[in-house]
């Protein structure tokens, strides 16, 4: 629902004369935020099904299955974290067709409403809800919207910094690289670059929100046991970007194209770490780099 929803609003918009942005940019973030919330829902079910194993599996024999639910727990927050980001984004593109929709006819109209209607649909989802597509719930906000079409018109991207690490596994298998060659084609600029093999101070700094958790020792001792490359990022909606060109975090459910879905086969050995909000790549910065090892430059 989500995909087609946001399909037909996409040929909607290119089938004029002024679209508003380009049609490839557009179509792949429908794309990508379609996959994002079928992955929440793939996240959901696993969860689910080890907690199910967890209670009919004794103490002693729970330790891999304990990782592992926290390793998907993990997993579902950062893909639920990625998918709200992206909504925002394609609620900014229905947003600026809003006010011509009525003057394109009546399919511009309705395109807008199933793209509202597919957005709701995936809020629920994204809440741990369900909805079907002919309840009220998903139909009240498109219908609400179609009959007051004029909307505030969205602020101007901002322009971010960001945080991303390629982790041991990526440096030792030579991918630094393509890596950082996909950011720049991208668009993004690289303002802070550097090898080092950090110490246990800085990956428990870097990771102390999750400290205490099972598998937090495990991510210290592997992060800080070989080399690391910090890369501090620059450009407009840089964390997004940034966030959509990693892919999921269990490489075997991110899409083909992205850096895990070319280059990882499993969670523990996901190439790269990057930032989750613009607060955080702030703060993973300041971390990994001093300020005087940043470089503004045009």
């Amino acid at each position: 629902m989500v995909l087609s929803g946001l399909s037909c609003f996409n040929q909607s918009i290119w089938s004029q004369d002024r679209p508003l942005t380009h049609s490839s940019d557009s179509n792949r973030l429908a794309f990508s935020y379609s996959s994002l919330i079928k992955d929440v829902q793939y996240y959901r079910k696993e969860v689910s099904q080890i907690k199910d194993k967890l209670a009919n599996t004794p103490a002693d024999d729970a330790r891999i299955l304990r990782d592992q639910l926290s390793e998907t727990e993990l997993a579902l927050q950062d893909t639920i974290n990625r998918a709200r980001t992206a909504q925002k984004e394609v609620q900014t593109l229905v947003n600026d067709f809003a006010p011509k929709a009525q003057g394109l006819g009546e399919a511009a109209v309705e395109a807008l409403n199933n793209a509202r209607a597919a957005l709701d649909q995936a809020s629920v989802v994204l809440d741990g809800k369900t909805v079907s597509a002919a309840s009220p719930a998903a139909a009240a906000p498109a219908a609400a919207a179609a009959a007051n079409p004029e909307q505030k018109k969205p602020e101007e991207p901002a322009t971010q910094r960001t945080f991303v690490a390629i982790k041991p596994d990526g440096v030792q298998r030579r991918l630094i690289g393509e890596i950082v060659r996909r950011f720049e084609n991208r668009g993004l600029k690289v303002i802070g670059l550097k090898l080092l093999k950090p110490n246990q101070d800085r990956v428990k700094q870097h990771y102390a929100e999750h400290e205490g958790k099972e598998f937090f020792n495990r991510i210290v001792t592997a992060l800080s046991s070989r080399p690391v490359v910090a890369l501090a990022l620059e450009g407009v909606n840089a964390v997004a970007a940034v966030r959509a060109m990693c892919g999921a975090t269990d490489p075997i459910a991110a899409a083909p194209g992205t850096i895990r879905g070319e280059f990882g086969l499993s969670i523990s050995s996901n190439i790269v770490h990057s930032s989750d909000s613009p607060e955080s790549g702030k703060r993973e910065i300041a971390i990994w780099f001093k300020e005087d090892e940043l470089v503004d430059w045009e």
